[in-house]
């Protein structure tokens, strides 16, 4: 079957589908997930998605986030894969993303790899200084990583671009990448179980956000779209560390989706 491009509202159903089918498995297996980031906004500020969200971001705890990782790929529907590094070297992300098998983001993708609509399943561990300090070195060699699988472009305009990334290229090639994703998963050990009062995104991404552990548990549901997901018990507070005046709408001009304006389905 050809893809064709969708609108916006076809590629959120379809992610829709696909969090119900991640729902279905962390309840069968009683695993604790919540919506997070513009997830979340959009379930307090829009009963479902922000209008202009072209993806799905899902928080766990890293002991949930190993259980999950462990019994996904025999649970998940076939219409869907578990991204991570391990299972597809072209990964641009070392946590996992659940990708739809029918469907590409952008005209121009990755040489290989899945580049379908995707879920976000972020870990989170107890918050940690040393591992804090250590993320965006990490995250800049992951980005290097993603950003050496763009193709070339035909045509004299893109002369410029297509040195820059020959040299992309060339920089990854050489870098120890590996060995940069078993450091991450060595550091996520480290961090686990240090009673802390706080929770932190995990050492595989960039961005720094301590939320106290009272904010986020235990855990409650909430109505998007339709659908009962799970969120964090004072999620006003967590908006708040997040986006500060959450509930400000952004300006017209900033409400547009944030990977790609163009979504092929099938």
């Amino acid at each position: 079957m050809d893809y064709r491009e969708c609108s916006l509202q076809e590629a959120q159903l379809r992610m829709l589908e696909m969090l119900c089918e991640i729902d279905r498995i962390c309840k069968k297996y009683d695993i604790k997930y919540w919506l997070d980031a513009g997830t979340l906004l959009g379930a307090i500020r829009h009963k479902g998605f922000i209008p202009w969200d072209d993806d799905i971001d899902i928080g766990m705890i890293r002991e949930d986030y190993r259980k999950f990782k462990s019994i996904v790929k025999g649970e998940l529907d076939q219409n869907y894969f578990c991204q991570s590094p391990l299972t597809d070297s072209y990964s641009e992300s070392p946590w996992i993303k659940i990708r739809d098998n029918n469907s590409r983001i952008g005209e121009e993708k990755r040489e290989k790899g899945h580049s379908g609509l995707f879920i976000d399943i972020l870990p989170y561990d107890d918050y940690n200084d040393y591992n804090n300090a250590k993320k965006k070195p990490i995250y800049n060699i992951i980005n290097l990583k993603w950003k050496s699988e763009l193709p070339y472009k035909k045509g004299i305009k893109n002369i410029p671009r297509n040195i820059s990334l020959f040299s992309l290229k060339l920089i990854y090639k050489i870098s120890p990448y590996k060995m940069f994703i078993k450091k991450t998963f060595y550091m996520a050990d480290k961090a686990k179980n240090m009673n802390s009062e706080y929770i932190d995104y995990g050492i595989e991404g960039p961005w720094n956000m301590r939320l106290r552990k009272s904010d986020v548990f235990p855990l409650k549901s909430t109505e998007f779209a339709g659908y009962k997901f799970m969120i964090p018990n004072k999620h006003e507070n967590v908006l708040r560390c997040l986006y500060g005046e959450w509930n400000v709408l952004p300006p017209k001009e900033k409400r547009i989706p944030t990977h790609s304006e163009k979504i092929y389905i099938r």
